[in-house]
């Protein structure tokens, strides 16, 4: 098999590579601390409206820890079909 490409530019496109990574997981960390930050405030807000219920707590430990993965996931896919141009 015949490769066309040369040993400088394997080694640059390892270091692209690597550094893509590693920005997207920059990005993704700083937007699941946003995130959480946001759904905390809003649960604290929710739970001083509503009385208090027995085993609310353990609700609102599950919604702090889903709800953040779930909004990272719907702002990736937002900028997914915002960066690409889709034809159907």
């Amino acid at each position: 098999m015949v490769s066309d490409s040369t040993p400088g530019q394997e080694s640059r496109s390892i270091w692209k590579l690597s550094l893509y990574v590693l920005w997207i997981c920059l990005v993704s960390s700083v937007l699941v601390a946003v995130n959480t930050g946001m759904v905390f405030a809003f649960s604290k807000g929710i739970e001083s409206k509503l009385p208090s219920l027995v085993g609310m707590d353990q609700i609102v430990q599950f919604f702090l820890f889903i709800f953040p993965i779930i909004l990272l996931y719907a702002e990736w896919y937002a900028w997914d079909v915002l960066t690409t141009r889709r034809v159907r």
